[in-house]
């Protein structure tokens, strides 16, 4: 769908990481680029498969043909040490 890493997190850093789905709140483009993709702030709302939602930020690199909207729903997984670090499943 769009960029698999979200901030500086690589799949192997997730390895004991938790599944949720993950409803995307706003998007906010940085101005900033990867190559033609565009670097954006996601806020989302996550929702574990056990446990509570919460909110998150989180900045990344999407894909410039994909680009991810409100109200989209996608599958995460995060860091419970710090929810900020997430990667799209």
């Amino acid at each position: 769908m769009f960029g698999k890493l979200f901030g500086n997190t690589k799949p192997d850093d997730l390895k004991d990481a938790l599944e949720a789905t993950a409803e995307v709140l706003s998007i906010e483009d940085t101005g900033g680029r990867m190559g033609s993709n565009p670097v954006v702030l996601l806020k989302l709302r996550v929702q574990p498969s056990a446990g509570t939602a919460f909110e998150t930020t989180s900045k990344c690199m999407v894909s410039i043909v994909a680009v991810p909207r409100v109200g989209d729903k996608i599958k995460i997984k995060y860091s419970s040490a710090d929810p900020t670090q997430i990667v799209v499943i």
